[in-house]
């Protein structure tokens, strides 16, 4: 029985307590206690591409099929200062792989921010699998300042909504001060983003699987399942009755991409992502 399985069966609300706890000994744990017995995967499945695109849920439910542990969002579990550089890639992935082995000695490792490390990554794991997932510009950037609490529709972010963030790293990536991607306000620059993490997809697509999150909604068991077959990966588990788990806050739907943009801020995402959009499948309203 995984973990995820021998979680399942516990109370929800005693399954969630003993998360939180669990997560706060990690965090007070030092580093070399959690490296201790772990080695590094060589053949790592890599799962990445922008945030909010079913990566959470297609982790778990690949790493429950398959019947593997996984390990999501690894910067996000390192102090702050630590992620703050690897976000700003001012620290080279290896010292982060050596410094932090455990992280990397699980078989699905979900990290949507690896996409900007694919020429450090390749050369680290060469053996390794690699995932990327992509989602319509406009549901995918509605569904991060849904996260966040951010309305879609302003000229702008008022100092006051960047400091009610949660935490700095949202903050730099509303602001574009990550990887290089700013645009003239917090829409382009999350429509920016969105291309170019597509461009570096693009860079590496003959070493990645592409799988589309709308393709995933359609039949999320059956597209775990084949990309569990894509990935060499034997089916261990049926999840068909896991598949709607909630893994993450749902965004909100109840309104059209023009009502939550307006106007001009969803001419701006069709604007910027028009010619990746028209390339993957995603007409211009």
């Amino acid at each position: 029985m995984t973990q995820e399985d021998k979680r399942s069966i516990l109370p929800k609300a005693l399954s969630a307590r003993l998360l939180r706890q669990y997560r706060k000994w990690q965090r007070r744990t030092p580093v070399f206690l959690r490296n201790l017995g772990s080695r590094i995967d060589p053949e790592t499945i890599f799962i990445c591409g922008n945030y909010k695109t079913g990566s959470t849920a297609i982790g778990a439910l690949l790493a429950l099929a398959a019947g593997q542990k996984r390990i999501l969002d690894i910067f996000w579990r390192t102090p702050g200062s630590v992620k703050i550089k690897l976000l700003k890639k001012e620290l080279p992935l290896e010292w982060y792989v050596n410094r932090y082995r455990y992280l990397f000695s699980k078989k699905i490792v979900k990290e949507p921010d690896l996409i900007f490390y694919m020429d450090q990554l390749l050369a680290l794991f060469p053996r390794g699998r690699y995932v990327f997932l992509l989602r319509d510009p406009r549901d995918n950037i509605r569904s991060i300042l849904n996260t966040i609490h951010l309305p879609g529709n302003a000229e702008d972010l008022t100092e006051e909504q960047l400091n009610a963030l949660p935490g700095s790293i949202w903050r730099l990536a509303m602001e574009g001060r990550l990887f290089g991607v700013q645009g003239e306000n917090y829409i382009a620059t999350q429509a920016l983003r969105w291309n170019r993490i597509l461009e570096l997809y693009e860079r590496y697509a003959d070493q990645m699987i592409l799988l589309k999150y709308e393709t995933f909604r359609q039949n999320k068991a059956a597209e775990i399942y084949a990309l569990a077959e894509q990935l060499g990966l034997p089916i261990k588990a049926n999840i068909a009755s896991r598949v709607d788990d909630q893994y993450q806050p749902k965004g909100d739907h109840s309104v059209t991409w023009l009502e939550f943009f307006g106007r001009d801020n969803l001419a701006t995402i069709e604007s910027i992502c028009r010619k990746k959009m028209d390339q993957y499948g995603y007409p211009v309203s």
